[in-house]
């Protein structure tokens, strides 16, 4: 039960962006306080940064962060959380992921022989980076649960199956994006859907599901099971 965040914008995200991103990152703690981590562009490199207190995440996040970062809160379900480089975001290459769910359980060891490759880090995030070539088919073709933001070529993409959840809301340019729907309304946002299971997200997706989903409202259509837009949330399970 990982928590996992972002805030997608074609600019820098201004302050009061960043302030509502500094609330969901507490209202997400309680899905993990084993660690805090993120993964960000810089100059067309990813790097990543990771804590074990949320208020040094938090305080790294408000002086050097911007725009293009994924993030994670961890609760340790495999490998030494002691040792960051264990924690998420998970690295490989240039690309990262963050995730919520389970890739595999087995030992390192076991994992690479499972899935045929050598592995890095001791965190079952790796598998999915050594197999993002074809992210969508990985997700569907095997037996686990996966709800991610990852970035691959430098571009941040959002995808989850039908065991783990993935929740946003668009507020003016930015998308906020978290695990669950409380997290983000606890922290302010409203008019907050459920990303679609086994598609992937990029930032202009995000901003035409809102368009799919206020098509959907008519008036007077209540008897034929549709809802005002403002209560679409409602057609989504949690």
């Amino acid at each position: 039960m990982c928590g996992i965040a972002t805030v997608l914008k074609k600019n820098k995200i201004n302050k009061k962006e960043k302030n509502i991103f500094i609330k969901i990152m507490k209202e997400s703690s309680v899905r993990g306080l084993h660690s805090f981590g993120f993964a960000y562009k810089k100059s067309l490199k990813i790097k990543t940064s990771k804590h074990h207190k949320l208020k040094n995440a938090i305080k790294y996040f408000i002086e050097n962060i911007n725009k293009d970062f994924i993030y994670h809160n961890r609760y340790s379900t495999s490998g030494d959380w002691k040792t960051h480089h264990n924690n998420q975001p998970i690295k490989f290459k240039n690309d990262a992921l963050v995730f919520n769910g389970v890739i595999s359980m087995k030992e390192k060891t076991e994992m690479e022989k499972q899935f045929k490759i050598n592995m890095a880090q001791d965190n079952d995030g790796e598998i999915f980076l050594q197999n993002i070539k074809k992210p969508l088919n990985f997700v569907t073709e095997n037996k686990i649960s996966f709800a991610g933001l990852f970035f691959k070529n430098n571009k941040i993409y959002a995808l989850r199956n039908y065991l783990r959840p993935t929740w946003y809301s668009i507020k003016g340019e930015a998308v906020f994006i978290a695990s669950t729907k409380d997290i983000l309304k606890r922290s302010g946002l409203k008019d907050i859907f459920s990303t679609e299971p086994n598609v992937i997200y990029k930032i202009e997706d995000f901003f035409e599901q809102r368009k799919r989903l206020h098509k959907l409202s008519y008036q007077n259509d209540e008897q034929w099971g549709y809802r005002p837009s403002k209560q679409l949330p409602a057609l989504h399970c949690e």
